[in-house]
């Protein structure tokens, strides 16, 4: 029978005005502005959905519309089982945040990146809209399972520059994929941890420790580069 740790916080950061990511842990959602580690353990008897979704800044109400998708989530994720259960459900994001975004002139143009886990007794999916990441973490290495949303630039490299957000004007299409093997430790989070942090001291700050140490070390290297962003982190363990 596998069971699940999760260790989770979400921050506005040391120099933005207000939070604009949002966590979503099982049925628990968060976007406070000043964040503390959270641990929980959740039983995998129905699927358990993971994720981070940071508002786009410079665009209006990012806080809005991530806080909509990881609420909206927890309405739906029950019934995301299968690849295409999951699909339909990020369009239902999608929607929610298309349709609130009619409402308002303030709300007009706002979108989200997404990225979560979907687990269950017998699989772990990966998925993601736009370019929050999510990395399994072994012994040596961090390993990129999502597939970034970047456009790329004349050389090839990826920029800052997004292809899809949830709530853009076009439907996002989710990059899916079922990880294998599915034990082991993932941290799902926003460009404000991983656009800060070098992925060896990442490695080796989870080396032999808890989540919440583990998580509590991460954020440790944020704070020291100034944490310019906000930012959002689930540090996960999917043990036997």
């Amino acid at each position: 029978m596998r069971s699940l740790q999760v260790s989770a916080i979400t921050d506005r950061g040391l120099l933005r005005a207000r939070n604009e990511d949002a966590i979503a842990v099982g049925p628990l959602v968060s976007q406070v502005e000043s964040g503390t580690i959270a641990t929980v353990g959740l039983p995998l008897d129905r699927p358990v959905v993971l994720a981070v979704a940071d508002g786009l800044g410079g665009h209006p109400a990012g806080n809005v519309a991530s806080w909509l998708t990881v609420t909206e989530l927890v309405e739906s994720s029950a019934a995301w089982e299968t690849p295409g259960d999951i699909s339909k459900g990020v369009a239902m994001l999608h929607t929610a945040v298309r349709r609130a975004a009619s409402t308002s002139a303030e709300f007009r143009g706002m979108g989200t990146t997404f990225a979560a886990l979907v687990i269950t007794q017998n699989t772990v999916y990966c998925v993601n809209v736009g370019d929050s990441p999510i990395f399994k973490i072994e012994q040596d290495d961090l390993t990129l399972v999502s597939i970034d949303d970047a456009a790329l630039d004349a050389a090839g490299r990826p920029t800052h520059a997004i292809t899809q957000v949830v709530g853009s004007s076009q439907p996002p299409v989710p990059h899916i994929s079922e990880v294998q093997p599915a034990i082991g430790r993932y941290l799902i989070c926003s460009d404000g941890v991983s656009g800060f942090t070098n992925p060896a001291d990442i490695v080796q700050v989870c080396r032999e420790s808890s989540p919440a140490d583990a998580l509590s070390g991460i954020i440790a290297l944020v704070l020291s580069s100034g944490a310019p962003d906000n930012y959002s982190a689930l540090l996960v363990d999917i043990m036997e």
